[in-house]
């Protein structure tokens, strides 16, 4: 059972010096380490110039080459996406960003009080939860 935020009768908050070493760890995952240039996709060969642009063929995970030249924009994409290589980059980036959301999500749940204090809530449990126990120290700081 979360405590009774709606009727503010939540006890007073204490910061503990866990949150503070905590918070160290979630900056080491900051933003500059997602740089998606560190994770190389494919390789492309120049084959000619036409209207001072680059044209050229994609080199697929297996080695063989893809000519993309005539194609439209949107078909060299499809065609770039297939490949084994940019499929397993972007799985990586999508599981590194999914980790920092969850470490941030179980960064907030432990700063938020609840009986019994390790309580599994959902995401949206944690969201609304926090939006309320703001709100109630907010009442807190405007009270006299």
């Amino acid at each position: 059972m979360v405590y009774g935020v709606e009727n503010h009768g939540l006890p007073p908050y204490q910061t503990s010096t866990a949150n503070c070493i905590q918070r160290e760890s979630f900056n080491a995952l900051s933003c500059e380490n997602f740089n998606s240039a560190n994770i190389p996709v494919q390789s492309q060969i120049p084959n000619a110039t036409q209207n001072g642009r680059k044209r050229g063929s994609i080199v697929a995970s297996g080695g063989c080459n893809m000519d993309l030249t005539g194609l439209s924009r949107e078909e060299r994409r499809r065609r770039r996406r297939a490949t084994a290589k940019y499929r397993t980059a972007h799985a990586t980036r999508e599981r590194i960003r999914v980790e920092a959301f969850n470490v941030a999500f179980s960064e907030l749940r432990k700063l938020l009080p609840t009986l019994p204090p390790d309580k599994k809530l959902s995401k949206i449990e944690i969201l609304k939860l926090a939006i309320c126990y703001i709100s109630y120290l907010n009442h807190v700081l405007e009270a006299p």
